[in-house]
């Protein structure tokens, strides 16, 4: 197993420096917690003044080149914020790979490639359980997210970044492996699979508040990357399953608009 994919997090040797007197790193649910608000703060602030400093289309409204690009600037400014955050109040614990560890490492190859079949089967049972209960045609969080993967051109160059690599990335580094390893800790490894599931689905509450039926595959979703970290020791091929899942997911949105 690879366990050094990740070097670049350990922290720079500074000793030389003068530094106040600050708690050792390493993993706790109090560390966890904050990362999770830098998070959610840095994503939704970034997005928000990207916006209002880009120029609007001549009807005076943004497009979706505008949203997707937002977005690509909010997730890419939280995912090296909690990277640099992570390195800074963690260090090298990140490499530890116990179910009450960070487990920031590639895992085994074996784990990776079911983390790609898993992606596929898990993409298939989301498209099925829409078959079954289709957003309608006010599911707007839905239809909103429908047209960043579909529209041609900036906004596609844009959106699937975040799609299939820095989202994912992010989301797992940060859910499957900080705030589950933490929560572990304290309440084991089912109830932490428990709350990170339902942290990970509120994330998604701009689909949800308009197609609640959404809940049923991202928490199964949810379950599944748990599920598949614990058992690879490692955050590796629960990216690989979350990225494969959301490819899948865009591909089919493309081929059938």
């Amino acid at each position: 197993m690879n366990n050094v994919w990740l070097k670049f997090l350990l922290p720079v040797d500074d000793s030389s420096v003068s530094q106040p007197s600050i708690p050792a790193p390493g993993l706790t649910i109090g560390r966890a917690l904050v990362l999770l608000v830098a998070y959610l703060v840095t994503n939704n602030l970034v997005t928000f003044l990207v916006l209002v400093f880009l120029p609007r289309s001549e009807a005076g409204d943004f497009t979706a080149a505008h949203y997707a690009f937002a977005g690509l600037c909010g997730f890419t400014a939280s995912l090296a914020l909690i990277i640099r955050m992570a390195n800074r109040v963690i260090g090298p614990a990140l490499l530890e790979t116990g179910e009450t560890e960070a487990a920031w490492v590639l895992g085994p190859k074996g784990y990776l490639l079911l983390g790609l079949v898993g992606g596929i089967a898990c993409a298939a049972l989301s498209l099925g359980w829409q078959s079954l209960i289709p957003p309608g045609p006010d599911a707007a969080g839905v239809l909103f997210i429908h047209r960043l993967i579909t529209t041609p051109g900036w906004t596609v160059v844009f959106f699937w970044p975040v799609l299939v690599v820095i989202g994912p990335a992010l989301e797992e580094l940060l859910f499957r492996g900080i705030l589950l390893g933490a929560l572990s800790q304290k309440t084991g490894t089912a109830i932490a699979t428990t709350i990170v599931t339902l942290l990970f689905v509120a994330t998604h509450f701009q689909v949800l508040v308009s197609y609640l039926p959404a809940v049923a595959p991202l928490a199964f979703l949810g379950i599944v990357l748990a599920l598949l970290r614990f058992r690879a020791r490692a955050v590796g091929p629960a990216i690989v399953l979350h990225a494969t899942y959301n490819a899948i997911l865009g591909i089919v949105a493309l081929l059938t608009t």
